[in-house]
């Protein structure tokens, strides 16, 4: 499973309990800190591999 897959499963996960989802697509974490704050949302969520190779996120 990869970043886009694990983000979809996340996001329709979080949807069926209730809470609104913005997707703000591929970014660095920057800017998920900035569209939480400028958005006033709750709370931002970052699906990422992080410093390894982009399949090792399964």
């Amino acid at each position: 499973m990869s970043s886009p897959d694990i983000a979809e499963s996340l996001s329709s996960g979080l949807m069926a309990a209730g809470a609104d989802v913005f997707d703000i697509g591929l970014c660095g974490t920057e800017q998920v800190y900035f569209a939480t704050s400028h958005y006033k949302m709750d709370g931002g969520i970052m699906v990422t591999a992080s410093h390894n190779p982009k399949d090792h996120n399964a």
